[in-house]
């Protein structure tokens, strides 16, 4: 319902753009979204948050830091483009 409702795209702007709380937030709720099905994921990765959540990971507090790399794990979990964007991301 939350991706349906069009809640990704402003999730990703909140990653890049929000102070420290709300990258967590941010996080934590694209960690937990993107343990849904593959067109959640699909959608997450399609929204740009692959960058975004690798930002996080590279300059965030150890919260959003652990919360980003989770949502990034989820994305990639049987999702051979979400994997590809991930790896090309930290290579």
């Amino acid at each position: 319902a939350v991706a349906a409702a069009g809640a990704i795209p402003p999730l990703v702007v909140l990653l890049r753009s929000g102070d420290d709380s709300v990258k967590l937030l941010a996080a934590k709720v694209l960690q937990n979204l993107a343990r849904g099905v593959w067109e959640i994921r699909n959608s997450i990765g399609a929204a740009g948050a692959v960058p975004a959540l690798i930002e996080v990971v590279n300059s965030g507090d150890d919260s959003s830091k652990k919360h980003a790399a989770h949502a990034l794990a989820n994305l990639a979990w049987h999702h051979d483009g979400n994997t590809l964007s991930v790896a090309s991301a930290i290579v």
